[in-house]
């Protein structure tokens, strides 16, 4: 079907014998119907957050929601996680200046979050050279802070282990010490008493020595009849 505006271009140019003014209303283009102050339409490519989203779909560059088994795993790390800080952190806490501070190995779960799943602390286990009785204290401590956790490990059964020993071992050593002073304390006594000892034996041998000088003398005078003492 023509449109009119053809038809009208048409009857202009018979009647007049010249061709029609392309400007003329005739047979001027229809122009597009002007949207200004309308709304924009919705679901065009730049209408911006009046675009509608179909349900169960994920907006552009979105995580996409987790399988059963993704939400299982990080449920599983998260507990892992908390295990692992509150051992180390045991650890730690009971070793005090003999323990460094804990550090942790992650690992990346399904939600992009890293999650601790092993972890240590270094304690120093050496004695206190020269000082058996230090070294008992410490060692105590270091085998309070290898079983601190509410689930020791095997390797912090060893740690406990190798703390009971050198603990043995600076009780030997106090025992060697105090015997030591017990012994050197006998030999000063016994020197003490022998000096003693020896004056009183000087003593004795003299007053043996002047009583028969005094016998002596008493039998001398006896030739004039007298009787004298021995001054």
């Amino acid at each position: 079907m023509m449109s009119s505006v053809t038809s009208a271009a048409r009857a202009s140019y018979s009647s007049h014998g010249r061709p029609p003014d392309p400007t003329s209303a005739a047979v001027r283009p229809a122009q597009e119907p002007s949207t200004e102050g309308r709304p924009p339409a919705r679901g065009g490519p730049d209408d911006g957050t009046l675009r509608e989203q179909a349900p169960g779909s994920s907006a552009p560059g979105a995580r996409p929601e987790p399988t059963a088994q993704e939400k299982r795993q990080t449920r599983d790390l998260a507990r892992r996680d908390a295990e692992v800080r509150a051992h180390e952190q045991a650890h730690a806490a009971a070793g005090g200046a003999h323990a460094g501070h804990p550090s942790y190995q992650f690992e990346v779960g399904p939600d992009g979050r890293r999650y601790a799943v092993g972890g240590e602390v270094s304690i120093d286990t050496s004695p206190v050279s020269g000082d058996p009785e230090a070294t008992i204290q410490k060692m105590q401590q270091v085998r309070r802070a290898a079983l601190a956790p509410a689930q020791p490990s095997a390797q912090d059964r060893r740690v406990a282990a190798r703390a009971g020993a050198s603990i043995a071992e600076a009780q030997r050593e106090l025992l060697e010490q105090e015997r030591e002073g017990s012994s050197e304390g006998a030999q000063g006594v016994g020197r003490e008493g022998g000096a003693r000892a020896a004056a009183s034996y000087r003593d004795a041998s003299g007053l043996l020595e002047a009583a028969p000088r005094a016998q002596l003398d008493i039998t001398s005078c006896s030739s004039c009849g007298g009787s004298h003492s021995a001054a």
